[in-house]
């Protein structure tokens, strides 16, 4: 059985407002890989490149919720709007990116995204 750290581990930092970013205790990044630790002890590669949560916002009409997700594909950084429920299911983030990491053509990678 694997010990799980209490300790936020550093991820990256926030484009816009320059705060920093932590993992969920059960993940951790590894050769640029995004891996969530099992209680059981194993480990599983979650996704290849720098993923996280840039927004939430919520439609005041419905209340549904939205998450803003920026993600590194192919040398850029691609964003993906989508309904928190949607994102939430299994296989929902991988529905909306791949898409997104498809069609969109690789930008120039900032500074703050090897911070």
């Amino acid at each position: 059985m694997v010990s799980l750290s209490l300790k936020p581990r550093p991820y990256l930092f926030h484009p816009e407002t320059g705060e920093p970013l932590s993992l969920p205790e059960t993940y951790l990044e590894e050769d640029g890989r995004l891996i969530l630790q099992r209680a059981s002890g194993g480990q599983e590669t979650i996704y290849r490149g720098r993923i996280f949560l840039r927004s939430i916002g919520q439609n005041l009409a419905s209340g549904e919720q939205y998450l803003e997700v920026q993600f590194d594909r192919r040398g850029g950084q691609h964003t993906v709007t989508a309904p928190r429920r949607d994102l939430a299911t299994p296989g929902g983030l991988i529905d909306h990116l791949a898409p997104v990491a498809r069609t969109s053509p690789p930008a120039m990678r900032g500074s703050w995204w090897n911070s």
